[in-house]
């Protein structure tokens, strides 16, 4: 599970989107605020004032009544290191640099290290907020799955946003990713700058 120290924006568009429910406990004049969906864990704070401000209100009014629902657990994929074909998987985890300009950016990264991956999440660090990235898998430059080299095979990111600093996406299916196959990026950044991005996968061998 990854955590994130986010705002209540971000926070409330999380649990929007997944309905799921705010957990939340109050510390003095404060509450603390959180939201798990087994795979991110977002947490915020709200000051309490008198008069309350805008964040709080929201909070109250629409969110703090249906709070502290008991969170559903999930088994996550590849709990296990032996799958049902008799083969076993072997965490691989890799990373890479990317400087961007103010604008669009396009570049691929090819997984070309191991015949057979289990991709489980991608993390970018040092990106900021209003960076949004359309995120495809190519075919391998000889064309070995479509017939047709580099073709797109499937978009699996639709003008993402970048969380700032650090983010990270989880794929809670099966996501093969064979020898050769390239995730394209095309990122679009609000400055000039240089990024970390980090491929979280298993072997599969």
């Amino acid at each position: 599970m990854e955590i994130l120290i986010t705002d209540w924006s971000i926070l409330k568009g999380f649990v929007d989107s997944r309905q799921l429910s705010i957990q939340w406990f109050q510390i003095g004049n404060k509450y603390h605020l959180y939201a798990t969906d087994n795979v991110l864990y977002l947490n915020c704070q709200l000051f309490i004032s008198n008069p309350a401000s805008e964040d709080q209100a929201d909070f109250e009014d629409h969110y703090k009544a249906n709070g502290n629902k008991p969170v559903a657990i999930q088994i996550l994929p590849f709990s296990a290191k032996s799958l049902p074909n008799g083969k076993n998987l072997f965490k691989r985890f890799m990373g890479i640099k990317q400087d961007l300009e103010a604008g669009t950016n396009t570049f691929t990264w090819t997984q070309s290290n191991f015949s057979w991956t289990k991709f489980l999440a991608l993390e970018v660090i040092g990106a900021e907020i209003g960076d949004t990235c359309d995120l495809y898998i190519l075919d391998t430059p000889t064309g070995t799955f479509s017939g047709y080299p580099n073709t797109p095979l499937n978009q699996f990111a639709f003008s993402a946003n970048v969380a700032p600093n650090y983010y990270r996406h989880a794929s809670e299916y099966d996501a093969d990713l064979y020898q050769n196959l390239q995730i394209k990026f095309i990122y679009h950044s609000v400055s000039s700058k240089t990024i970390g991005i980090n491929f979280d996968m298993n072997e599969v061998k």
